[in-house]
Order: structure tokens, then C-alpha cells, then sequence
């Protein structure tokens, strides 16, 4: 799953999501923004650089747990 926020149209910055129970959690390792997504419900809140013109996209890819430790013969 490849999310892409389109809220700011000045430089781009790339975020790496990680779930955190429901939600999925996407940081900017450039600032400090931050956008979260509950999975469940929909819900976003975002924490952005105050002024900011800086465009953010993510990704999340899910790991399935049953293809780890399992190595190719």
C-alpha cells in the first residue's frame, strides 16, 4: 500500500509509516512532521512544521509474519 499526501505543493519529502496498534504512523525524518491514521475509523491527525510549504508522501508495506525466518532451497 503506497499513500501519498498531497496537502503542500513546495519541495517533497518521503515518509516511512509503521503501525502502531490501530493506526499506521508516518514520520519525516527531515522535520517534524507527522501524519497519523487510525485504521479503523478513518481518522487522521497531522503535526506539521508550523509555515511550512513542504510537501509529504509515505509508504507502509506490511510484512506478512509467516513469510519471515522462511529462506529460499
Amino acid at each position: 500500500m503506497q499513500i501519498e499526501f498531497k496537502d503542500q505543493e513546495a519541495s517533497v519529502h518521503k515518509c516511512q509509516g509503521k503501525k502502531e496498534g490501530d493506526w499506521l504512523v508516518f514520520t519525516c525524518r527531515l522535520c517534524d512532521y507527522e501524519r497519523r491514521i487510525h485504521l479503523s475509523t478513518g481518522k487522521t491527525h497531522v503535526k506539521q512544521v508550523e509555515g511550512s510549504a513542504i510537501r509529504h508522501t509515505g509508504t507502509f508495506r506490511q510484512v506478512d509474519p509467516k513469510m519471515l525466518g522462511q529462506s529460499s532451497n
